[in-house]
């Protein structure tokens, strides 16, 4: 048995790396509403007849190289990208160290390439202030494909939006096409396991209390309620509670107002329930310095049935796990409402992609001219096309109508084999591509799941500072934060008693959380 526990945990953790999808920085603004569904894709209309470059024209494209799947010149969507762009195009990899490598490029900007795919924003933020790129929408006459985009897609000023600077310029290309899966959090639970023991999927947070209760009773040893990331789990349960509230500063869009959180009266009822779960071990005993691997286990050893986390999740657990138990189920359930008179049945909204292309400011008005045509041919349609599917009978095949990939031996996938969804290449894609990478049971929990999404990003998640904003940040906001995640952690604990708590909000208040306010109202100010 420990055998077969160890090959399921090696597995998940195998499937984890596969699935896993380009870090990003942080979240973007604006989609659907809730109880609505997001849209696909706008088709772009440019046509593109013959190769976008001339033969001797050169383009340098720097980009980055994932650990899971590294860089590949030989991935066939690079190979068609390539030839629809004509000329000379040279993709330069960096195959580690980014950070350091793009601190040394910046230092000599004689080096800069004429394009570059940042895989965050944070580095895109960094360096914009310094001249380093070229703005987008100061070009537009430049981008007919991207403008098409633009003028078509009811979210894409939300998107654009959640790439300012700054300095109030966007340089970072939006990526879009991603969003059903990618970067969504669900509540799952055991669907198997709820109905062997016919119990009731919780609508609200006292049914949850009370079913991880019996769940308890049924397996002592377990942790029913099975969540990680210590106190940052709070941040996806807040709007359940209020509307737009996380556990940090978070713009309120009912008040139009930046708030902070743990300030407010319905996030200390939240901690206090969740508190009193984890004092009767309905959380892992462990919760505050557990790591993913230990989760894993638990979750695999039928220890946790219920729990917060990536959608993702339902194939890593049941790919593996049904290996020894095919019965292992995992299911989406409604976000359980709040016990407040303003709760929802909502989650923050955080499926977006901060990674995209920015032109390189290289001081040479062709080659400028030249980077916006290459980034631009990506949102027409034969560029999303290419990027989405590559060539029919060589990456893919159409079954039914549907398209689907040519893969080889068992464990294949598009973005091994073919560079599907890999660094550079997924600007604009067709959204069925990128579920075509994930399992139908994986997808139609999805299409479920984005309907329990609030209408608009955290904007504390992609709002850049301008250089004085980031001093005052460094100043209160770092400072600010360690101290509040350690007493959260001991008032959870039991080592701070929670007849403190307000002593404990009038020391935030100490700490300059007025001045982070005014920096975040101000910030904020430039992107409307």
């Amino acid at each position: 048995m420990k055998k077969m526990l160890a090959l399921v945990v090696a597995l998940i953790m195998l499937l984890s790396l596969v699935a896993c999808t380009p870090p990003v920085s942080s979240p973007t603004t604006a989609a659907p509403t809730a109880g609505t569904t997001a849209p696909t894709t706008a088709a772009p209309t440019e046509d593109v007849s013959g190769p976008v470059f001339k033969n001797n024209e050169e383009l340098t494209i720097l980009v980055g190289s994932h650990a899971s799947y590294p860089y590949d010149e030989n991935w066939k969507i690079w190979q068609y990208v390539k030839e629809a762009m004509g000329g000379k195009i040279k993709i330069e990899p960096i195959m580690e160290s980014w950070d350091t490598k793009i601190s040394l490029l910046m230092a000599s900007r004689d080096q800069l390439p004429d394009v570059m795919h940042s895989a965050n924003k944070i580095t895109v933020d960094r360096y914009a202030l310094d001249g380093a790129f070229v703005s987008i929408m100061d070009n537009l006459d430049k981008l007919p494909n991207f403008k098409n985009w633009v003028d078509t897609n009811p979210e894409s000023k939300a998107y654009i939006r959640s790439r300012t600077s700054g300095d109030g310029n966007v340089y970072h290309f939006p990526t879009y096409g991603l969003h059903t899966v990618n970067n969504i959090r669900t509540w799952l639970y055991r669907e198997d396991i709820f109905a062997k023991h016919n119990l009731s999927v919780p609508k609200d947070w006292n049914e949850l209390y009370e079913v991880g209760k019996q769940l308890k009773a049924l397996y002592p040893d377990s942790y029913p309620i099975c969540n990680r990331e210590s106190m940052n789990k709070l941040s996806v349960f807040g709007p359940q509670w209020k509307p737009n509230m996380q556990n940090k500063f978070y713009y309120d869009f009912t008040n139009n107002k930046w708030s902070y959180g743990i300030m407010e009266p319905e996030f200390k009822e939240l901690f206090t329930l969740y508190k009193k779960m984890f004092d009767e071990q309905l959380l892992p005993v462990n919760l505050i310095t557990m790591v993913t691997n230990d989760w894993r286990t638990l979750v695999a050893n039928n220890q946790g049935f219920i729990f917060n986390d990536y959608l993702i999740r339902i194939d890593m657990f049941q790919n593996a796990a049904r290996v020894d138990n095919p019965e292992f189920t995992l299911t989406a359930m409604e976000p359980p409402k709040g016990l407040t008179a303003n709760a929802s049945q909502l989650m923050p909204k955080t499926n977006s992609e901060y990674t995209g292309y920015v032109v390189c400011n290289t001081g040479k008005k062709d080659r400028v001219a030249n980077a916006f045509k290459y980034v631009d041919w990506f949102y027409s349609e034969q560029g999303k096309e290419i990027v989405s599917w590559g060539k029919e009978g060589e990456t893919f095949k159409v079954v039914d109508g549907k398209n689907e990939f040519i893969l080889g031996e068992a464990g294949s996938t598009a973005r091994t084999l073919y560079g599907v969804g890999t660094y550079g290449l997924y600007q604009l894609v067709d959204v069925e591509s990128n579920e075509a990478q994930y399992t139908d049971e994986s997808n139609e929990n999805a299409h479920k799941v984005i309907n329990w999404l609030e209408a608009d990003f955290n904007p504390y998640e992609w709002i850049s500072l301008n250089e004085d904003e980031v001093l005052l940040k460094q100043q209160y906001e770092t400072n600010m934060d360690a101290y509040v995640n350690e007493q959260l952690a001991n008032f959870f604990t039991s080592v701070r008693p929670m007849s403190e708590w307000d002593a404990f909000l009038e020391e935030i208040k100490g700490l300059g959380l007025d001045k982070m306010l005014e920096v975040y109202e101000g910030a904020y100010a430039r992107t409307k």
